[in-house]
């Protein structure tokens, strides 16, 4: 399986997740405006996990850390 990307608008600023498979799971990278906010990696996350995280973000239920 290969990279997915969500994408949003919210607020006037550009929202994105790449995800994609990992030797161990799941790595996102998220993006405000295309700039890198966050790298993350979800070890033993399937990809309907990993996809429900990015969504969460995108839709402002999960705020990033770090």
């Amino acid at each position: 399986m290969s990279t997915k990307t969500l994408i949003a608008e919210k607020s006037g600023q550009r929202l994105k997740v790449d995800f994609y498979p990992t030797d161990t799971g799941y790595s996102a990278t998220y993006y405000i405006n295309e700039s890198i906010v966050k790298q993350d990696s979800y070890p033993g996350m399937t990809y309907e996990m990993a996809e429900q995280a990015a969504q969460s973000w995108i839709d402002g239920m999960q705020t990033l850390n770090g």
